[in-house]
């Protein structure tokens, strides 16, 4: 269980470094090309599909490093994003995490704006990504980031007032000998409003009315 922990952690650092340095990312990588059927459940081309149980270890560390990024940015430690004066800590909510169950692994509306990662690999193996990535190559982020569709995922995993996140995994047989497709799909309480600043630029978490986390220093309690 740890190692596949440690997968998993993996991805979700992998995911942050690659938007953050290419927030134009639309975030498509290669996946057998039917995930699943109109009906509810699994379609058959994912071979001994199932869901992965979310262990405490594992709900704590998604968190954790969701934090840990959003702190990260929120610092203006992740040039040439300025730094958040209101940028909430995130805690688990069991209720985003069944959303993910119902409507983005097992459904047939996979491909949605909070669907994190969804990355092929071997899962005993080292992390290797294969796939494309198509990037927008002329972004500049305003002073105050205003979302725009092409950087949903991106403006998602950083928006400021979303504070509750609740994920789900997912694993089948890879589309490769030896290798494991693991979906991991992270719903948020908010997020991706059209014309809402993304976060407000400015001394980090100087706009925090409940106060400083104590363990994130550029995170709102």
């Amino acid at each position: 269980m740890a190692e596949f922990i440690n997968f998993l952690l993996t991805l979700l650092v992998a995911l942050f470094a690659a938007v953050l340095a290419f927030p134009g990312t639309t975030a498509e990588l290669m996946l057998p090309l039917k995930i699943v059927d109109n009906e509810p459940g699994f379609a058959s081309s994912c071979v001994s599909a199932k869901m992965v149980p979310i262990t405490a270890e594992l709900q704590a560390e998604l968190v954790r490093t969701h934090n840990y990024f959003r702190n990260s940015l929120a610092l203006g430690e992740e040039a040439p994003y300025t730094s958040a004066t209101n940028m909430l800590t995130m805690t688990w909510d069991d209720s985003l995490a069944t959303e993910c169950v119902k409507n983005e692994l097992t459904d047939a509306s996979l491909i949605v704006n909070n669907m994190v990662a969804r990355w092929v690999h071997g899962e005993k193996d080292n992390i290797k990504f294969y796939g494309g990535m198509n990037f927008i190559n002329n972004y500049n982020p305003p002073s105050d980031i205003m979302h725009e569709h092409p950087i949903s995922h991106f403006t998602q995993l950083i928006w400021a007032k979303a504070d509750r996140v609740g994920c789900a995994v997912a694993k089948s047989q890879g589309i490769y000998p030896n290798t494991n497709t693991i979906f991991l799909c992270c719903n948020y309480n908010t997020g991706n409003i059209l014309q809402t600043p993304v976060y407000i630029s400015g001394p980090a978490a100087s706009q925090c009315p409940n106060g400083v986390n104590p363990q994130y220093a550029g995170l709102c309690n």
